[in-house]
């Protein structure tokens, strides 16, 4: 045993329990990480080979190893079964799972506060939710699952899967605000799980359970504690399914990536040719053969992952068109380049004839069958204006500078946007010769494949003309993972860890510890935007203690503001707002001030975490979700109210009108959620003129329209003596629901001065 002990391919240190039965053997060791041998039991591994030697053999090297080595009784029944296992071994498993369990519980919680929980307490929100919506529900009424419809018209903006799934909820749950936002909800919750996946699998340290658990929960609180996530997952759109696509199938890849192709671990040494008798030689012939099972395993692990990641695409494609397949096909090809495994990762390990396979029978069949009914105009409409036109021209007026998203994921990624700038200096992306290196293992190059996942986000909607607010909301993820790993490697690196650790895990630490240049040290690239972290959420706190001010001096209706700052004066939401970010703020400078003796600046800054999420949830909690019930009573209630009232008076008009301000899509819609609200068709103009004009051709004798007060003061007062013919049937908020005839709306226009 000793003599194959000392030709074992891996550092090793072998324990004091070693157990001798029968015809087979058994010792624990321990295996460092460096050599990804054994990766699910990374720190203990525990071997039973068959000993082929006479018994006086084995009773001769029992009674010379009986004075340092313990020995245990076990039924023989027990000996001879496959599944015996060592009780340590046993009892670490057990803990790791119950510290998973822990924390995917600590995931699941979140989720729910920050995605899922009150989301049918608040109206349909104009203007694309109520389109998303309505689209889904007609599916569902009509029984074509083909062809997306919205207010009568063709809606070929979107590919099909976000209203087959919000169909499906609808007939589950019903037509409520809640079915409608769960699909996102959903997603967004999966999205958080498998980002916990992600960090307790690819963890700067797998050796150390703690740091698994830190970095796991800490990328997916910083994914669920943001703007970016709250707002998108609570709306009833497309983008956080995108999200949870694209995302999925970057990681599966990456999980494909790290357990493929050619790692040194698995490799078999030259154990036979140095064997000195024959009992070594049946060990190592043993030991190549449970390394070669081992790397099978492991190689058709990858395969599944990368099959996997042509299912994510197909459903990428399914949600959004050809930018579900293009941004992931991208980021990879970038970092496969990076790393230099682009030929043998191609060439050899990806499953590609199943895996393409598989996506097209997912993505084409309704592409196929929808060109087969619209043809030329299903072509033009979704591949010509709402794909390629996005990247050569503002489509409806969404234009904005190169830096657009700065600003705008400086509030959507509050209060976390300073540390991901901290966290790419940390691991220098653009160290070629770091990530090249064969000696390390792939997963190992974790970091490096999220900063390319993030820059290539930010630069190529950047680049192109139209600008959105969601359109970066698919590098959130990679956010929140590189964020996760820095307080995960912060964690590893601690004093109390490094006391632990071997030596050789503690010069790789030190070694990714290293920052961009020399002028880059640890202390000073941690001291720094910790610091504008602490002063962003000071920042935060003094800006939503003017959240009144802000209200007053805001252009919109009068009527819908003055009744929201009523409500933020009454509800006290200045101290709401400012509370929670100024308590984040004081408790991150105390814990960054307080200093202990051989103590780094990187230990005071890894709690840094806790202060920041329970300042966003409280904010949450406490400012967010009650603002949108203000806004929700002041804007979207009325017309609520109205588009009902409107559905039971008009039961013989085929269509309802309405004037009101509002532009989605390109198109006038005023506020689409009426349509959702009243199930009928409308028609909107924001001209006065030719709402009138509209109105003076209809052929049937009293119609209905919907007014907004701003536009509806437009007409003149000469036409005084008419509008008194005008009923006002309902008034709700800044909006009127009225009943006029053709001749009105004629004699209205006969005294603004056109017939």
């Amino acid at each position: 045993m000793q003599g194959f002990l000392q030709y074992l391919p891996w550092n090793h240190k072998v324990e004091k329990t070693t157990w001798h039965y029968g015809k087979s053997c058994c010792f624990q060791t321990t295996v460092h990480r460096k050599y990804k041998l054994f990766e699910r039991h990374p720190r203990c591994l525990f071997i039973r080979v068959p000993c082929v030697q006479s018994n006086r053999n084995l009773r001769d090297q029992q009674q010379s190893s009986a004075s340092d080595v313990s020995s245990t009784t076990t039924p023989a029944n027990e000996l001879s079964s496959p599944a015996f296992s060592n009780p340590s071994m046993n009892k670490l498993h057990v803990n790791q799972w119950k510290t998973f369990v822990l924390g995917l519980t600590v995931v699941v919680f979140l989720s729910y506060l920050c995605l899922i929980r009150g989301n049918g307490d608040f109206s349909i929100m104009d203007a694309t939710e109520p389109k998303f919506a309505v689209t889904a529900r007609e599916m569902l009424q009509r029984g074509d699952w083909l062809t997306p419809q919205w207010n009568n018209r063709l809606r070929f903006d979107k590919p099909p899967l976000t209203y087959w799934l919000m169909a499906i909820s609808y007939k589950v749950f019903g037509l409520t605000e809640f079915a409608t936002r769960l699909p996102t909800s959903l997603a967004g919750t999966f999205m958080a799980l498998s980002i916990y996946f992600a960090g307790w699998k690819f963890a700067p340290v797998v050796e150390n359970t703690h740091c698994r658990l830190i970095t796991g929960l800490v990328s997916s609180t910083i994914f669920l504690c943001n703007l970016f996530t709250v707002g998108w997952s609570r709306a009833g759109v497309s983008d956080m399914l995108l999200c949870f696509h694209v995302g999925a199938a970057l990681l599966s890849f990456f999980a494909g990536y790290s357990l493929s192709g050619g790692n040194a671990s698995y490799e078999s040494t030259s154990v036979l040719d140095s064997s000195k008798n024959d009992h070594d030689i049946v060990l190592a012939t043993n030991h190549s053969e449970n390394l070669r099972e081992m790397k099978d395993n492991h190689t058709h692990l990858g395969k599944f992952y990368y099959f996997m990641f042509f299912v994510f695409c197909a459903l990428a494609v399914l949600t959004k068109g050809p930018l579900g397949v293009f941004l992931p096909v991208c980021i990879l090809s970038i970092f496969l380049w990076a790393t230099g495994n682009l030929k043998q990762v191609v060439l050899s390990e990806v499953p590609w004839i199943p895996g393409i396979l598989s996506g097209a029978l997912i993505s084409l069949p309704w592409y196929i069958l929808i060109i087969q009914k619209h043809g030329w105009k299903f072509i033009q409409s979704f591949f010509g204006y709402h794909n390629m036109n996005r990247l050569t021209s503002a489509v409806n007026g969404h234009a904005g500078p190169f830096y657009y998203y700065l600003p705008i994921s400086l509030i959507g990624l509050s209060p976390w946007i300073f540390l991901v700038p901290a966290a790419i200096l940390f691991y220098r992306p653009f160290d070629k010769q770091r990530w090249k290196t064969s000696d390390e293992p792939r997963s190992s190059q974790f970091p490096l494949f999220l900063c390319i996942w993030i820059l290539f986000i930010y630069i190529f909607f950047s680049s192109i003309r139209t600008k959105l607010l969601s359109y970066v909301i698919p590098a959130v993820p990679a956010v929140s993972l590189l964020v996760g790993l820095f307080f995960g490697t912060l964690h590893s690196n601690s004093t109390e860890w490094t006391k632990s650790k071997t030596i050789a895990t503690a010069k790789s630490q030190e070694r990714r510890f290293q920052v961009l240049s020399s002028l880059w040290n640890e202390n000073t690239c941690c001291k720094l935007f910790a610091t504008l972290t602490v002063l962003w959420m000071f920042t935060c706190s003094t800006l939503s203690f003017f959240v009144v001010q802000f209200a007053e001096r805001a252009s919109g209706d009068p009527v819908v503001l003055s009744a929201c700052i009523q409500q933020l004066k009454y509800h006290k939401f200045a101290w709401r707002g400012g509370i929670p970010w100024l308590l984040a703020g004081l408790f991150s400078l105390y814990q960054l001030g307080r200093r202990k003796k051989h103590t780094r600046y990187a230990d005071r800054m890894r709690w840094l975490f806790v202060p920041l999420s329970i300042g966003f949830l409280s904010f949450l909690l406490f400012f967010i979700q009650p603002a949108i019930k203000v806004w929700d009573s002041a804007w979207q209630q009325p017309l609520k109210e109205l588009s009902q009232i409107a559905n039971t008076v008009s039961t013989n008009q085929k269509e309802l009108y309405m004037l009101a301000y509002g532009q989605c899509d390109g198109d006038m819609e005023g506020q689409p959620s009426v349509v959702w609200y009243s199930q009928r068709h409308w028609k909107s103009h924001e001209d006065p003129k030719q709402f009138l004009t509209k109105l003076a051709q209809v052929k049937d004798p009293d119609i209905v329209a919907l007014v907004e007060h701003r536009l509806w003061k437009k007409v003149p007062q000469q036409a005084a003596a008419s509008l008194q013919r005008v009923e006002t049937l309902a008034q709700r908020g800044g909006f009127s629901l009225v009943r006029l005839s053709p001749e009105t709306a004629r004699a209205i226009l006969r005294s603004w001065g056109q017939e």
